[in-house]
């Protein structure tokens, strides 16, 4: 019995797939047949891509079965489902019956899904070879036809000429040199092989010399060839030499030749071959004259029809080598990776640039060594859009912008283009950076200008009127006094903060100072980031003195600092602190920023520290700011670390020699 079962994911279609087994496969739309008899019978009326056989109905039954579909349909890809492990079982479905593959019959799923993927990727394959040679079939049956004509007009022949029996003889000859003439040319593959049975069936006119091909060639090159002994001889031509209809002795091809080879040429017959895309004419150099030439023209007439079908149908070959050659240089020489990909994602075909394919076949497996699509991808975009679409990719230290162009409607396949764009970012984040730091100082500028005058005014007043009040014994009011000066004293200190901060600076500028002094530097300027958390600030009673460009240590610390003021969406606590850290290898001064934010995903924490990768929204970071601070860091000997789980918060600690 047969029946159609509900298919599970995969890319088999039912109509593909014939499958034979005691029961129905579960979760799969195929034609479904229980014993051998109904699937032999059955099979009759289908055309399936790939065969399915359980050996459960029996091994001589399957052996017998898979004989009869190879038997009737030899292109099909045969899969058997076995657990049997006996080896002559085996080696009659690998030797005898020629299997695909066998699979073990507990495999389901996506590795069965994948197993039959490959099975119809191999009939297609088979079927488009099968294809490929019925091509070439039909051309050597179209001179076979010939052959067969030509043979049938010999025995016609040979029955009505009966007064004269030695022309019949010669044009029997004739003719069976006709016939294995034409035999040879329909095995020639390359114009030399047929050039040298052209010269070798004009061997018997000894006036005759070796023939001379002028043709032009897929690389638009034209040129003539011929045989110098048993070596071949190639000159290109600088002129055309393309003529309409067969002719003898014109000077103009004698004209032709003896200027391309250097040398006097005798007599010529020249006979044009046919298509003007290559424009081929077939040269004989010879010494006849009278009957013999009218002869040797009439010998040419005969063999003018096989000789243009099998030169046209080798350049034909030769142009197709040739193009497909050409695309597959074009396409490997661009040094930006192209894949074309298939609906799952499997990569089709690609560049040199892209990956040299092996054992994976998705286009994240091989070019981001992920086991998931890439963040940004635009395929999925392409595919409900129906037009081409465009993304950011990360991929280790770099980013790409990757164009997707749909192939079809609905599409089918996707061509990827990757353009790096890692450097071009790097001179925008720079760019962007210096203009903060710019603006920053711009500001910073002004507002010192604009607050000092009045705080070194309102310091001023407020010492003068401490002197008053120690003359009237006022202490509570001189108290006050002592506060105002106080605060215009922080004042100045926080303007003189920012100032330093949006200082240019550079590696070189570096200098022996105390981290708890750069943090208490830098967290007034945070007041803004922090106001919604509440922050612990615990800094070592140590002396940690590391040498750095204070600048450059700030903007460490402010980065930082600013990314766990963000990584809570929630009202929060951070916790900043310094410590000191000895080993074996000397001691450290360590600064830990620790919040209480949403944490980070552990796919993404190997990336975080990669340049343009981050998880905020568009628009909300540029990706930068930990790459930025690991490269200072480092810069100055030192390390960075992140510890974080999601859900618990994360820990940045910043590791530096003491000085």
């Amino acid at each position: 019995m047969s029946q159609m079962q509900e298919p599970e994911k995969s890319s088999s279609n039912s109509q593909q797939i014939l499958w034979v087994s005691p029961s129905p496969p579960k979760n799969r739309s195929v034609v479904y047949y229980s014993d051998i008899h109904t699937a032999m019978a059955g099979s009759k009326s289908i055309k399936p891509w790939v065969t399915v056989v359980d050996s459960g109905i029996g091994q001589k039954e399957t052996v017998e079965l898979l004989s009869f579909f190879k038997l009737r349909m030899p292109a099909v890809a045969r899969v058997v489902k076995t657990d049997s492990d006996d080896v002559e079982f085996l080696r009659q479905l690998v030797n005898d019956v020629g299997v695909f593959c066998c699979i073990d019959a507990d495999i389901k799923g996506e590795k069965e899904n994948f197993i039959l993927d490959k099975a119809i990727e191999k009939y297609r394959e088979t079927s488009s070879r099968q294809k490929i040679l019925a091509d070439i079939t039909s051309q050597n049956k179209r001179l076979e036809e010939l052959t067969q004509n030509l043979e049938f007009l010999v025995e016609e022949r040979t029955k009505s000429i009966e007064s004269s029996k030695d022309e019949v003889a010669k044009k029997l000859r004739s003719l069976r040199q006709l016939v294995a003439f034409i035999k040879e040319l329909s095995l020639s593959s390359i114009v030399d092989d047929w050039l040298l049975n052209i010269g070798s069936d004009v061997r018997e006119f000894h006036g005759v010399g070796v023939p001379f091909l002028a043709f032009t060639p897929p690389n638009g090159t034209r040129r003539v060839i011929t045989f110098r002994g048993k070596d071949l001889v190639e000159v290109e031509v600088e002129v055309s030499n393309v003529i309409g209809e067969m002719r003898s002795n014109n000077r103009d091809d004698q004209k032709f030749l003896a200027n391309l080879f250097q040398r006097p040429i005798a007599s010529v017959v020249a006979v044009p071959l046919g298509k003007e895309t290559y424009s081929p004419v077939l040269y004989f150099e010879h010494s006849l004259s009278g009957a013999s030439l009218i002869e040797f023209t009439d010998f040419l007439h005969q063999r003018l029809q096989p000789m243009m079908l099998s030169l046209d149908r080798i350049l034909i070959e030769q142009q197709t080598r040739y193009a497909s050659k050409q695309w597959e240089l074009t396409f490997d020489s661009l040094q930006d990776p192209v894949s074309i990909i298939d609906l799952e994602y499997n990569v089709i075909r690609s560049n040199k640039s892209f990956y040299n394919l092996k054992q994976k076949n998705s286009c994240y497996q091989i070019f981001a060594s992920r086991t998931n699509k890439c963040q940004g991808c635009p395929v999925e975009k392409a595919m409900m859009a129906g037009s081409s679409q465009s993304g950011r990719i990360h991929i280790k230290n770099k980013m790409f912008e990757v164009f997707s162009f749909p192939v079809g409607n609905p599409p089918t396949n996707f061509i990827n283009y990757y353009a790096d764009i890692t450097n071009e970012r790097k001179l925008f984040s720079r760019l962007v950076q210096n203009e903060k730091m710019a603006a920053l100082g711009s500001l910073a500028g002004n507002i010192a200008h604009e607050l000092n005058n009045p705080l070194t005014g309102i310091r001023s007043l407020a010492q003068l009127l401490q002197v008053e009040a120690d003359k009237y014994n006022k202490a509570d009011f001189k108290n006050d006094l002592v506060e105002i000066e106080k605060a215009t004293e922080r004042s100045h200190k926080t303007v003189k903060n920012l100032l330093e901060f949006s200082r240019p600076t550079s590696l070189q500028d570096s200098e022996v100072v105390s981290i708890n002094e750069v943090i208490d530097r830098t967290l007034p300027m945070l007041k803004t980031a922090l106001r919604d958390h509440r922050s612990e600030v615990d800094l070592s009673d140590e002396k940690l003195n590391v040498k750095v460009n204070l600048q450059l240590l700030q903007q460490v610390v402010f980065n930082i600092v600013l990314n766990a003021c963000q990584a809570m969406s929630e009202p929060g606590q951070i916790e900043i602190s310094t410590h000191l850290i000895k080993s074996h290898k000397g001691a450290d001064a360590e600064i830990w920023v620790r919040d209480t934010g949403h944490g980070i995903a552990k796919e993404d924490l190997e990336h975080v520290f990669e340049p343009f990768f981050t998880t905020k929204e568009m628009g909300q970071g540029t990706g930068i700011g930990l790459s930025m601070s690991k490269s200072i860091i480092e810069r100055f000997g030192g390390k960075i670390f992140i510890e974080s789980k999601p859900g618990t918060g994360t820990t940045v600690k910043v590791r530096l020699p003491l000085a």
